[in-house]
């Protein structure tokens, strides 16, 4: 199987051509590349790709071999994050194949609807078991614990007023007006780049 885009740049060529070192750089490389189709497929559908274990434990049932491809995302993070670890050219084949099923996998199932990524948001960022909401409710005290501090010294005071002059400065009509222009000429920019994005679709080669 081979995925490609409308680029010159053929998405698993970039697999591929790493097989064909038969070097141990080029077996950590093609895996790390069969990761990032996998992960690109997911992103262009929909599925986050920031919790494997949660995209495997609600859409699992989607793999023809999901303790394959759960092998493959193991050792790929071996790859990535140990300079020790080495592969044999079977195991590497092994890893590359288990990721284009998936991809296979995934190119026949349709994207997530915005109800299902609205859950997905909530169970990843705004759950309260999720560590993005612990992390931002432990800064929110601390923001109101440093504000309780610098209100009860004159010193804080100080900083507190310095702060607002500036903060003032900052939210002005003049520069609301340039950071408005800018932030409108970045996600039109965004927007481009995406439609871009869109256009590269990854198909099976037989």
């Amino acid at each position: 199987m081979k995925a490609i885009s409308a680029k010159s740049d053929d998405l698993w060529g970039e697999v591929e051509r790493a097989l064909k070192e038969h070097t141990a750089s080029g077996y950590k490389m093609a895996c790390i590349e069969a990761q990032k189709v996998f992960y690109y497929l997911l992103k262009s559908k929909g599925y986050p790709t920031k919790n494997m274990k949660q995209v495997l434990t609600v859409f699992g049932w989607k793999l023809s071999d999901k303790k394959a491809l759960q092998d493959a995302l193991e050792k790929t993070e071996l790859i990535k994050n140990s300079f020790e670890y080495t592969l044999s050219s079977f195991e590497t084949e092994d890893i590359v194949a288990s990721y284009a099923k998936a991809v296979k996998d995934f190119s026949h199932a349709k994207s997530l609807t915005w109800q299902r990524k609205v859950g997905l948001i909530w169970d990843n960022y705004l759950s309260f078991k999720s560590s993005f909401a612990k992390k931002a409710l432990v800064g929110i005290f601390l923001f109101f614990v440093l504000v309780k501090l610098l209100a009860s010294t004159k010193f804080g005071l100080s900083v507190v007023g310095a702060t607002v002059a500036v903060s003032n400065f900052f939210f002005s009509w003049f520069l609301v007006v340039i950071v408005g222009a800018g932030i409108l000429v970045f996600v039109i920019f965004g927007i481009m780049t995406l439609l871009e994005k869109n256009k590269s679709k990854i198909r099976e080669i037989k």
